[in-house]
């Protein structure tokens, strides 16, 4: 999941984070096109959206670098299946990040206009 120094290679690990960083705003700016609210909507959407996407991501990576460092001396039997464990609850924390980007920011166009 994470990389030595010097690497300079991607790991599903990133990408997983960088996917709980963008869906956040994609769901937010989807419900400010659903409120038909024009540019202000957008744009208040979006930053609530980067603003919870940014949270959803620095809790994802601070928890699977704690979790990385633990398992790092357990058996390879055992630390697959902390891995495992660890990308079906990504998956979940992921959608959890989408959905709280859309209600956020559909409560917020709500209350703001």
């Amino acid at each position: 999941m994470y990389l030595r120094r010097g690497a300079n290679t991607m790991t599903l690990w990133h990408l997983l984070v960088g996917l709980c960083f963008v869906m956040p705003i994609g769901f937010a700016l989807q419900s400010a096109n659903a409120s038909g609210l024009g540019t202000s909507g957008y744009i208040y959407s979006g930053a609530l959206g980067l603003l919870v996407g940014l949270l959803f991501a620095w809790v994802m990576w601070v928890f699977g670098k704690a979790i990385w460092t633990r398992t790092g001396e357990s058996t390879p039997p055992r630390r697959s299946l902390y891995m495992i464990t660890t990308l079906f609850a990504a998956i979940g924390w992921i959608a959890l990040s989408g959905m709280c980007g859309e209600w956020m920011s559909s409560s917020m166009l709500r209350i703001v206009h």
